[in-house]
């Protein structure tokens, strides 16, 4: 009896080995040019651009912002080297049409001073 369990479950791994498929199958990673883009992340784009446009602050400064839209009130983070940048931006961003809202939360790097 116990050769004739052994030999069934025996079969059966030869029989499910063949029904595996050949190769892998395909990744279901989508990278972010696939990811289609929300409205919210669009106007954060559309925000940054005008930015860069407008030149109210370095390109470091806008780099290292984080612009989140959700529907028309924008959340501005991050750190931005003085606070001429950090009301420059707050204010660009307040004037760009479709912003209800700009919540400001970046902040302001400590300066380190020379040697």
């Amino acid at each position: 009896m116990r050769i004739a369990v052994f030999g069934l479950t025996l079969l059966g791994l030869v029989a499910c080995s063949k029904e595996r498929p050949a190769e892998a199958p395909p990744s279901t990673t989508i990278t972010s040019a696939q990811w289609p883009a929300s409205a919210g992340m669009q106007r954060a784009e559309n925000v940054r651009a005008v930015l860069r446009r407008q030149q109210v602050a370095s390109h470091a400064d806008l780099d290292a912002l984080v612009i989140i839209d959700s529907d028309g009130v924008v959340t501005l983070a991050g750190d931005v080297s003085d606070e001429r940048a950090r009301t420059a931006i707050a204010d660009a961003v307040r004037n760009i049409e479709g912003v209800r809202e700009v919540r400001d939360v970046m902040h302001v790097k400590p300066q380190v001073p020379g040697p």
